[in-house]
């Protein structure tokens, strides 16, 4: 929504003249520059160099247990 205003603003506040639309623009426009500043970047949680030929499997799931099932989870019917 800032990124549409800011376009907006800036396109009729310079090209139509009207000095509220390049007040508007101009403040979404900062408003975003702000909002990119003050953002989180993600948090690294492991990092490391893999030789030709390694791979790295990555998944999201629950622990296995020994027996290939899920700590935690019940048996299904």
């Amino acid at each position: 929504m800032l990124k549409k205003l800011a376009r907006k603003g800036l396109r009729r506040g310079l090209f139509g003249g009207s000095q509220l639309w390049l007040a508007l623009g101009a403040g979404a426009f900062v408003a975003r520059l702000v909002l990119k500043a003050v953002r989180k970047s993600p948090e690294v949680v492991y990092s490391e160099k893999l030789v030709a030929g390694e791979r790295l499997l990555i998944s999201h799931g629950g622990r296995a247990s020994h027996n290939g099932e899920s700590e935690g989870s019940a048996p299904q019917p």
